[in-house]
């Protein structure tokens, strides 16, 4: 058990022996080549998810129902008229489909 005494001895002692090692980088080179977990556990579950998406997918016939959407699509731009057809929003929705398939891409490299 140690008493008030031998605390503030410790303390006098620890503090006339400190002294300061420069570690020249050393600690920042071992921390950025620690495993991130956080990072590890994100791309885990990222892979679960896109496994369980192409399971649902191929389960209920993903594939046939976005050919019938886009087939309905395409007839029922087919029997609109053009000339009546808001272009500037089309180019919005193009230019938006566009950024996040090159952002999605981007993030791939």
């Amino acid at each position: 058990m140690t008493t008030d005494k031998d605390e503030k001895m410790l303390k006098e002692l620890f503090a006339s022996c400190k002294q300061d090692v420069a570690d020249d980088g050393f600690t920042r080179r071992v921390m950025r080549r620690l495993p991130d977990r956080d990072l590890r556990l994100s791309q885990i579950w990222s892979a679960c998810c896109c496994t369980l998406a192409v399971v649902l997918f191929v389960a209920f016939d993903g594939a046939g129902l976005l050919l019938g959407a886009l087939r309905q699509g395409v007839e029922a731009l087919a029997h609109t008229d053009w000339t009546q057809a808001d272009l500037g929003s089309l180019a919005a929705v193009v230019v938006v489909a566009l950024f996040l398939v090159y952002r999605k891409v981007a993030s791939m490299a």
